[in-house]
């Protein structure tokens, strides 16, 4: 990851390793408002020139989703899960997503063919 970005901010629970926390943590304590830019871990990131990429487990990914949004930063979450075939055959693993066509308010995208990495945005949480 490091190697594809310039600044690139790890949270370890332990502290070993960047942020002392969870990602999450690492947002929470980020400010800024959407606008020019926001400090994150004592660092300055541009929000047109940063995302934020989240996987792990679908709370903490919404929760992530929730703290980038409110600084103004693109995110993406990577839904992977088990998938039973792979091929999007089975229709085991999708998600509901949003949709722009106003007869069509929604619809389940499959992960392994469609994904596994969203938009946070596209991504309907509740």
């Amino acid at each position: 990851m490091a190697a594809l970005a310039d600044r690139t901010i790890y949270a370890s629970d332990a502290g070993d390793i960047g942020f002392h926390g969870t990602c999450v943590d690492a947002l929470c304590d980020a400010t800024g408002d959407g606008g020019a830019a926001c400090q994150i871990g004592g660092l300055v990131f541009p929000p047109e020139k940063t995302l934020v990429a989240a996987i792990g487990p679908m709370p903490m990914m919404n929760a992530t989703r929730k703290q980038a949004a409110r600084l103004g930063i693109p995110r993406q979450v990577s839904l992977e899960e088990r998938m039973a075939c792979g091929i999007g055959v089975c229709l085991v693993w999708s998600c509901k997503t949003r949709s722009d066509e106003p007869r069509q308010p929604g619809h389940h995208a499959r992960c392994c063919v469609d994904g596994p990495v969203f938009r946070a945005e596209d991504v309907v949480w509740d």
